[in-house]
């Protein structure tokens, strides 16, 4: 090696171990700088333990990602979180199961008072649909909270 290029070969040296110590350089860069230390066992030590670094860092947030996973439950696609029921949901949302409604997988009907105490707001599942109405049978509009019970329901149902 000439003089020019141990220089260049020091400034290479000198920027990785900055990189390495200030943890921004990648798997991919650390194992080419590798290739340049032949002969150079501290800096090759060195990219070692870096490598090691890197690798049970990711290994430690790949298992948290694959703990996170588990938790969930693909519908077409879209990830939802498994870890409130549809029930749940609606007793959140002010609801509750009408006793008198007699249950089996195809008839669960939800109750609650409307804000002026006037109607009650019916949310009922039957044979693979859902109606969301108050005590005139109006349709009434709603919100996100109220479509991810509805949404909640219909998957556990199987409906969707």
């Amino acid at each position: 090696m000439d003089k020019m290029e141990k220089q260049l070969n020091k400034i290479s040296t000198a920027e990785m171990k900055k990189n390495m110590s200030e943890d921004t350089m990648t798997i991919c860069e650390c194992c080419e700088f590798l290739e340049t230390m032949i002969g150079n066992d501290k800096n090759i030590l060195d990219c070692i333990n870096y490598i090691e670094r890197k690798a049970k860092s990711m290994h430690s947030k790949l298992v948290q990602n694959k703990d996170e996973i588990k938790l969930l439950k693909f519908v077409k696609g879209t990830p939802m979180l498994l870890s409130e029921t549809a029930e749940q949901l609606f007793t959140e949302l002010g609801f509750r199961k009408n006793q008198s409604v007699c249950y089996d997988d195809i008839n669960i009907k939800y109750e609650k008072e409307s804000a002026n105490g006037c109607d009650i707001l019916t949310v009922h599942f039957y044979n693979g649909m859902f109606v969301y109405t108050d005590n005139m049978n109006r349709a009434l509009m709603t919100d996100g909270k109220m479509l991810k019970a509805i949404y909640r329901q219909m998957m556990e149902l199987g409906w969707i």
